[in-house]
């Protein structure tokens, strides 16, 4: 490393193949000018606006007041068969483009049985909203349902079903909209959290997930995940107190406690996630970015063989297909056996019981065998198991004080 750094190494090969890897996974200085990092095998980007340490948490009550914004029950998506609702989703988006819509889609479409979130929706447009414009009506919908308190009463098939009719407005303002004002409250958060206009994000529980882009950033698995680790790492240890208490009281299923409860574990979670340092595996989560499927290239082989690659122009355990360098329309790798485990059982023939603790030995060779690898035999069924490369192999006790108590009856199946 020395020598390539000060520009002395002999063969350029090394750095041909460093930059075709750094290519590969988008590591370039060109991608990210300030660098880049890795977090649990995830790459981050570093730039002036989105680094790992600027994670960002706000306590719910206090930006809310700040602003003015009022998040009463009525004005969220609710799953319908949840009994306990701990987690508050915000999707932030142009609801009028068609990356803002699909992002809407996917993430009613993540709704089951199992999910435990309730979710509104942010106008965050890219046009001046004093400006006139003829919009589909998805901003104009949502913001109705929201200001009238009826999100909370409609079906994910009825969202789905509205959304999907793509009917143009007339040249409008939004202050001539009913729902102009929730709109522009809308604008007024997501530039408080931080995100510019047009731009998608996520706010789940006073944490801010950001920026993505494009038509697939974000998708149904991908809000499956977000809940099951913000309800794991944020939402249950609020949650294990209010059980402790009154754990009765968790099972009410009327609608007016879901969304009571719901509000006292999204304000009380964002208010302790807001004064604490973040968990470092937070840092890298969900920093949304386009992304090809991973492969990996391995040996379907007996669970005895050991057999790892030895040549690959690529690392077989993450390929990606649409990242290869030019010309490459096919992968191969050269694996290599290295070791079969020999594996066994050893007992004493009169009571048929394991001699725990005997040294045994493998062989290899004809009349003057010489041993490769011992073992005991463990107490648990007479185990033993030894590592070796293929070949013909013996098997006997090892000189010492086994020799002098047992011998060896017979060995393989019969034994």
């Amino acid at each position: 490393l020395d020598d390539i750094l000060a520009g002395k190494a002999a063969n350029p090969a090394p750095l041909d193949k460093i930059a075709t890897y750094s290519q590969r996974l988008d590591t370039t200085s060109t991608s990210s000018l300030a660098g880049h990092a890795f977090f649990n095998g995830k790459n981050v980007k570093y730039n002036d606006d989105d680094t790992p340490g600027s994670l960002r948490v706000y306590n719910l009550p206090t930006l809310f007041s700040r602003i003015g914004f009022q998040a009463a029950p009525a004005t969220f998506f609710y799953p319908a068969e949840s009994v306990v609702i701990p987690l508050s989703l915000y999707v932030v988006a142009d609801l009028d483009s068609p990356e803002g819509l699909n992002l809407v889609k996917e993430a009613l479409v993540s709704i089951g049985p199992d999910t435990r979130t309730r979710i509104s929706f942010l106008h965050n447009p890219v046009i001046d909203p004093s400006e006139e414009s003829k919009r589909p009506l998805t901003s104009w919908l949502l913001s109705h349902l929201i200001k009238s308190r009826l999100l909370s009463k409609g079906s994910r098939k009825q969202l789905l079903i509205a959304l999907a009719v793509r009917v143009l407005t007339e040249s409008v303002k939004v202050a001539d909209f009913s729902a102009g004002a929730c709109i522009e409250f809308a604008e007024l958060l997501a530039r408080e959290i931080g995100v510019k206009p047009g731009q998608q994000a996520l706010l789940i529980k006073g944490r801010v997930v950001f920026p993505f882009e494009g038509p697939n950033a974000f998708q149904v698995a991908d809000f499956i995940a977000l809940e099951g680790y913000e309800a794991r790492k944020r939402a249950e240890p609020v949650i294990s107190p209010f059980e402790a208490i009154s754990p009765s009281s968790i099972q009410d299923d009327s609608h007016a406690f879901r969304a009571t409860f719901a509000d006292l574990i999204s304000i009380t979670s964002s208010a302790v996630a807001a004064i604490q340092l973040p968990d470092p595996s937070d840092i890298s989560l969900f920093q949304a970015r386009d992304y090809s499927p991973g492969y990996t290239l391995a040996m379907d082989v007996s669970p005895a063989w050991l057999v790892r690659p030895r040549e690959a122009l690529y690392d077989p355990d993450n390929i990606q297909l649409d990242h290869l360098s030019p010309g490459d329309s096919s992968l191969e790798a050269i694996f290599d056996l290295d070791y079969l485990v020999d594996e066994g059982h050893a007992r004493e023939i009169h009571s048929n019981s394991p001699p725990p603790g005997l040294h045994i030995e493998l062989l290899r060779g004809g009349d003057e065998a010489s041993p490769i690898d011992d073992t005991q035999v463990v107490a648990n069924l007479g185990y033993f198991q030894f590592k070796a490369t293929p070949g013909v192999l013996g098997l006997e006790i090892r000189k010492g004080r086994g020799r002098d108590v047992y011998e060896m009856e017979s060995v393989g199946n019969e034994g």
